[in-house]
């Protein structure tokens, strides 16, 4: 009869099973934590795994920053840690750690007091109860990612320690890389919409403010800063900092302490409008840069997203120049069109320029937005252009005019009106001409529209026209004494004119010149 199988339980009580047995339950272990996929979790509790295999009191882990030169504090546990020294960074040549890393040896202390590697420039109060450690350099393919720390050991297991810091280290670089693709993807997708925004305006000033601060927040920098050379010579620079401090200053210096810096050129490229070329050869008109990143240096993904973001702004800001020459010379040519209307008559000398400053101060004082704000501006310098059609004896004479005078004079908003509207980007203006002398009651011309058929900018322009007109003198009379114009603007409120544009023709009058309005 053949022999039944042991039943006998001392081999489970043999102490190299019970070892085999500890040993299996701490690769399982080691497996469920290499499968997280957080970055701080899988470092978190491997450290505490690598404690509890030792009986240790605490420990720390460092990653290696390369591109610094520098050991990380990652992870610290322990009673008596410091949750300060978290982040806290050390030369990779420095202390038993940075022995272990460039020997790329473990190493045990049984003495750190006797040390003199022992890194004693930590606070002594919260590391004077370490009396042990051992140094565990992270390798991958021979080369270190960082190192673990475990103070107070009790028992020095490092064959099992060796297997679990590669096996770490293995791990550690594959979320590392899942961490920095899935950082990239975040950082493109946010350089995306920031192009976007950069885009979005062509005004130079508010360009470059939104092109320091986007570019503080997407390199994760402290500081920034935008230099553009002047066609003049001189230089332009614009700071902004993580507080939202922001400065334009030529030719000022600015004190800051700078540890890591990334910079791009701004360059200028051909520019095709048509079938002409713009800018005949590629040149640099600038610089942005970026100062002190807040977690290590800057690296080459820092410098390819710094780039392409330079290389935008670059066009925004050709663009937009451009667009403030173009926008320059065209009110230089109306400003020249409407001077020469007032020319006609030596007593409407200024009047448009002068309706044009009263409209805007109007107008911003009543909170619109720019874009009607410039409206405004081109529309009430041509509000008199149709007095180019009525014959200049009527315009220039002294005296009151004729009832049938008068008529012809009542033509010039229709006159005007029929003049520019064949110029397509002033449609939006056009109010300004033809509305200036409509009045809220209907009582004005040339068609009598009343209340809301009058436009905001024929009811602003209306206002303007009417203060400059009676605040200067004509040859039929003197100007008007500014208390009795504002006492007829007010009395009119309703009839004649808009009450929230007569409110805000005076208070911008009182603001620019509270003491003597009249001669603001």
């Amino acid at each position: 009869m053949p022999n039944k199988p042991s039943t006998s339980t001392g081999s489970f009580n043999n102490p190299l099973t019970a070892n085999r047995r500890n040993l299996i339950a701490v690769l399982d272990q080691a497996n469920r934590i290499a499968s997280m996929t957080s970055l701080d979790d899988l470092l978190d509790q491997m450290l505490e795994l690598m404690i509890e295999v030792s009986e240790g009191e605490a420990g720390t882990l460092y990653l290696l920053d390369q591109a610094a030169g520098e050991l990380v504090f990652k992870v610290v546990k322990g009673e008596k840690s410091s949750p300060e020294f978290k982040g806290l960074r050390i030369r990779q040549d420095q202390g038993i750690v940075g022995a272990a890393v460039q020997q790329r040896e473990l190493i045990v202390i049984e003495d750190i007091a006797k040390d003199p590697r022992w890194y004693r420039d930590m606070d002594p109060e919260k590391t004077a109860h370490l009396r042990n450690v051992i140094t565990l350099p992270l390798l991958l393919q021979g080369n270190p990612i960082g190192a673990v720390q475990i103070f107070n050991f009790v028992h020095a297991e490092l064959e099992l320690l060796q297997v679990l810091g590669n096996r770490m280290a293995s791990e550690v670089d594959k979320v590392m890389l899942l961490d920095k693709s899935h950082r990239t993807n975040q950082r493109l997708q946010a350089l995306v919409d920031i192009l976007g925004r950069v885009g979005a305006t062509l005004d130079s000033e508010q360009l470059l403010r939104l092109l320091a601060e986007l570019a503080t927040d997407l390199m994760e920098a402290e500081k920034s800063s935008v230099m553009l050379a002047e066609r003049q010579g001189q230089e332009m620079m614009f700071f902004f900092d993580e507080n939202g401090k922001d400065s334009i200053s030529p030719g000022q210096r600015h004190g800051f302490l700078a540890r890591s810096a990334c910079a791009a050129p701004l360059r200028a490229r051909p520019i095709t409008v048509g079938k002409s070329r713009i800018a005949r050869e590629e040149r640099v008109i600038g610089n942005l840069m970026v100062l002190n990143k807040k977690s290590g240096v800057f690296d080459a993904e820092d410098t390819q997203l710094l780039e392409i973001l330079a290389n935008h702004a670059s066009t925004v800001l050709q663009i937009a120049g451009l667009y403030g020459e173009a926008n320059e010379l065209f009110l230089d040519f109306i400003k020249v069109l409407a001077a020469t209307i007032d020319a006609k008559d030596p007593y409407t000398r200024g009047h448009s320029q002068r309706v044009s400053d009263i409209s805007v101060a109007i107008a911003q004082e009543m909170g619109l937005s720019a874009d009607l704000v410039h409206d405004i501006q081109i529309g009430s310098l041509l509000h008199d252009i149709g007095k180019i059609g009525v014959p200049d004896t009527i315009i220039t004479k002294p005296d009151p005019l004729t009832s049938e005078e008068f008529e012809q004079m009542k033509r010039h908003p229709t006159i005007g009106l029929r003049i520019m509207s064949q110029v397509h980007l002033l449609s939006n203006v056009l109010p300004a001409i033809s509305e200036h002398h409509e009045r809220v009651d209907g009582s004005g011309y040339p068609l009598g529209l009343h209340g809301e058929q009058i436009s905001q900018i024929g009811l602003i322009v209306s206002v303007a026209d009417v203060f400059d007109a009676m605040t200067t003198n004509r040859p039929y009379r003197q100007a008007v004494e500014i208390d009795l114009v504002f006492d007829h603007l007010h009395e009119n409120i309703g009839r004649l004119y808009d009450r929230r544009c007569v409110e805000a023709l005076i208070k911008t009058v009182i603001q620019a010149n509270p003491r003597n309005p009249i001669s603001s």
